[in-house]
């Protein structure tokens, strides 16, 4: 029998938030420079990351819409994920429809989506030809949990995104849900101690 996942309290932008986070993760800005918004860790023996950033929140008018279906808070969560993509060069697959969650700890609007993001990875330095290069270009995909949480009064949308590398097509199911069962504690135990923290 596995082993149940044991969970570690992680202090946010300075205690003003806090969740419980897998144990073994480590806060990467003890490593290198992270900016103000964002608190990134990453396992240390895991290809698996968690990201939580405060961002001004969207405007459903202001999001657009691939095919103008979707609901107003779908279109602002389909906005953030295609920044999310557009800065790290990545795309993106919705595995599972946005869909509405309810938070243990904090009373507002959040929206969840099951994802898989998808990234070219960079050759090797020994691939010295342009076939060479060409052939070492290998597609790399990591099981994603997406969650927006919209703060009308504070103009804020937090989001978080979680990671984990599929590794081989055939492990892609297990990482699916173990990536799933790390956002549901997070849904769980993410909170806010100081509003402040929103100005």
């Amino acid at each position: 029998m596995a082993e149940a996942q044991q969970y570690v309290t992680s202090q946010l932008f300075g205690g003003a938030m806090s969740v419980e986070l897998p144990e073994g993760m480590s806060d990467v800005s003890d490593l290198r420079q992270v900016p103000d918004h964002q608190e990134v860790f990453a396992h240390s023996v895991s290809p698996f990351s968690v990201i939580i950033e405060l961002a001004e929140r969207v405007k459903p008018e202001d999001a657009g819409s691939a095919d103008g279906k979707e609901d107003a808070d779908s279109k602002c969560a389909l906005y953030h994920l295609e920044e999310i993509c557009r800065l790290g060069g990545d795309t993106y697959e919705i595995l599972e429809d946005i869909h509405p969650v309810k938070l243990s700890k904090i009373d507002a609007p959040a929206f969840a989506a099951d994802a898989r993001f998808k990234s070219a990875a960079k050759p090797s330095q020994s691939a010295g030809t342009a076939a060479g290069i060409r052939g070492a270009l290998t597609e790399k995909s990591d099981a994603t949990q997406f969650l927006l949480i919209r703060l009308k009064e504070q103009t804020t949308d937090i989001v978080v995104t979680i990671t984990l590398d599929e590794g081989e097509p055939e492990e892609a199911d297990k990482m699916r849900r173990k990536c799933a069962g790390y956002m549901a504690h997070i849904q769980e135990t993410l909170q806010i101690h100081d509003w402040k923290l929103f100005g």
